[in-house]
């Protein structure tokens, strides 16, 4: 099974559980009922950050500030597919921190 990777994934789930719907897919024959969420991961860490005394990593916890405090490039901004290479490039490196 696929783990989906999102930002905000909750919003999304919708309109990706109503697409499978309309190719005859069933959501969890194919895709894992958890899910991971880089905007949900940056919240976390930033709540560590002030739990441990220290300043929040993210001002802002949008995908264009968490890519910029990142050193990610983010190029072509709510482009459906290029959100998802940086969405995917963000989880990498804040599992590395986290």
């Amino acid at each position: 099974m696929i783990i989906p990777i999102g930002f905000n994934y909750i919003f999304d789930f919708g309109f990706i559980d109503k697409w499978m719907k309309t190719c005859n897919l069933t959501y969890r024959e194919h895709l894992h009922y958890t899910y991971r969420d880089v905007f949900i991961l940056a919240n976390v860490i930033n709540d560590v950050k002030r739990f441990n005394g220290e300043g929040i990593m993210f001002e802002s916890v949008s995908l264009t500030s968490i890519c910029k405090v990142l050193g990610i490039e983010y190029v072509n901004a709510h482009n459906a597919l290029s959100d998802c290479y940086l969405t995917l490039e963000a989880y990498k490196k804040l599992l590395l921190i986290a």
